[in-house]
């Protein structure tokens, strides 16, 4: 009926048909399914693969984030066979969820649920748990809020995505990191889940940072 809710995505392989498309698919549907075994270095190796055959794809750069997101210590991800200590740095997963936000800007609209991708969902909730731990702790990390923001949306949690943007977007120093919120911001308000009169505060002048860039 019109008032059913949207079946949530659970997989973000492409269905369409064409030689290019089977092909990231086989990489996609292979690194889904080492994701949900949690061997998040086979996980990656194949999002990688699939990022490598259509760059701006946002199902590749999704499922990125979400890789690098669950190992934990992203500072020695390509070493880890899983989730390791609580990460230093969460800029890695998140210039992946700010390209896939560049090329899906609908991104907060669609019915996602980036929970139902973990299969081991010990390590989504440890993981979570030690962002929030970051997030407090380093409150003027806007990248880590944007990453804080994007699971608490989709985790039926809009105040706490609200409340994580509105920290973060006057600390952004990086343009892409200041576009990305913003439109993922215009997804959520869209949506009919922010309260009227709730906007983003000022901010300064955003600048380029080198180390916001693709592993």
């Amino acid at each position: 009926s019109q008032d059913e809710p949207p079946k949530p995505i659970t997989s973000l392989a492409p269905t369409h048909l064409g030689s290019e498309t089977d092909l990231l698919r086989s990489h996609m549907k292979a690194g889904e399914k080492a994701f949900q075994r949690g061997i998040y270095t086979r996980a990656m190796r194949n999002f990688r693969l699939a990022r490598e055959i259509s760059l701006n794809s946002p199902e590749s750069n999704l499922s990125l984030c979400h890789t690098y997101f669950a190992m934990g210590d992203i500072s020695s991800a390509e070493g880890a066979s899983s989730a390791g200590a609580a990460p230093i740095t969460y800029n890695q997963p998140c210039v992946y969820l700010i390209q896939a936000t560049r090329s899906l800007p609908e991104l907060a609209l669609l019915p996602l649920a980036p929970k139902e991708f973990w299969g081991q969902l010990k390590d989504y909730g440890d993981r979570l748990a030690e962002l929030e731990t970051y997030s407090a702790a380093h409150p003027k990390d806007a990248e880590a809020l944007f990453l804080m923001a994007y699971f608490k949306w989709f985790d039926e949690d809009p105040d706490a995505a609200v409340d994580a943007l509105v920290q973060a977007y006057p600390h952004a120093e990086n343009q892409d990191t200041v576009e990305a919120i913003e439109t993922f911001w215009d997804g959520m308000k869209a949506s009919g889940k922010v309260p009227e009169g709730i906007v983003l505060p000022p901010r300064g002048q955003a600048g380029p940072l080198e180390e916001l860039a693709p592993a």
